[in-house]
């Protein structure tokens, strides 16, 4: 109960300016960018003098370009997707379009997945280029009313630049990733490449830690219950959205999806099955907690 009650001292006091909160952390999403580009630029003119002046910039140009295209480089390969422009036999495009309008946001591209485990999350560094991704199965499991709250809570997710920056987190991850992957393939020893039951990766053993800690310092447990209040303020009562985020925490747990732990902070509700591990890639706060801030108790 100590825990409940520090999380709800939290929350009332995290209200108070919520989208001057989430507009300076966005912020300095764009301070470290800017100052990983000048670091590319610095150390390649070092190196190399105007050639890696132009190595560099074109690093700096590649940084910028996977955090505008991130959503259609690797999150669109991740799912059999289906984007949503005229045939929507399940009424989502339309009733998203109408949320984000009624939000004050340019309405986000609506991807269909074909998926068992419910789930939904938005991705996009730049807001008019957000996209919005549903699965089939959050479609039949959850109510008309409960969709409608999760939707809500997605697209105010874009609008207080939640998105954006949970963007950021997953696309350094992302490079992270590819970095220790490819250094794995350089340091294996050469009967690794032919016995690839043995997987010894140490690289990126070690900078799996880093990317947690990435994850974590971008996405902040004070934003997620910022939205939770902004969603509630909007519809005008927390117990639907409440219903909802309880059902798709249970679904995580008896139907976890199998996705990378760097990418499921861009969820509204973490998909992963809770390992000891992957719990240092959990970055909302705790279900029961939201839940209770919203509906008064827990269980529903």
């Amino acid at each position: 109960m100590k825990n409940i009650r520090q999380i709800s001292s939290t929350f009332k006091n995290a209200t108070v300016h919520p989208e001057s909160f989430q507009q300076l952390r966005y912020l300095l999403v764009w301070l470290i960018i800017i100052s990983f580009s000048a670091i590319f630029i610095f150390v390649g003119y070092q190196y190399a003098n105007r050639y890696g002046l132009v190595i560099g910039l074109f690093s700096s140009i590649g940084l910028v370009a996977l955090l505008y295209f991130y959503d259609s480089i690797h999150l669109n390969s991740m799912f059999p997707t289906q984007e949503l422009e005229g045939h929507d036999p399940w009424g989502i495009l339309q009733k998203s379009n109408r949320l984000a309008l009624s939000i004050g946001i340019h309405p986000p591209k609506v991807a269909i997945v074909d998926s068992r485990t419910p789930f939904v999350f938005t991705t996009g560094f730049v807001q008019r280029r957000s996209s919005l991704f549903v699965s089939t199965e959050l479609l039949k499991r959850l109510s008309t009313e409960e969709v409608e709250a999760i939707l809500t809570l997605e697209l105010l997710c874009i609008k207080h630049h939640h998105t954006s920056i949970a963007t950021a987190a997953a696309t350094f991850n992302c490079l992270l990733r590819i970095l220790g992957e490819i250094l794995d393939l350089v340091l294996a020893p050469p009967f690794m490449h032919q016995h690839r039951a043995l997987p010894l990766r140490p690289a990126t053993f070690v900078l799996t830690p880093l990317m947690a800690i990435i994850t974590r310092s971008f996405v902040s447990q004070r934003a997620v219950l910022n939205l939770d209040q902004a969603a509630t303020q909007m519809l005008g009562e927390g117990h639907t959205l409440a219903r909802a985020l309880w059902k798709l925490d249970a679904y995580s747990k008896t139907l976890p999806l199998d996705i990378s732990p760097a990418d499921a902070h861009l969820f509204v509700v973490n998909p992963l099955a809770k390992r000891k591990w992957t719990q240092h890639f959990f970055t909302h706060p705790e279900i029961e907690s939201r839940v209770r801030l919203l509906a008064g108790r827990y269980p529903l």
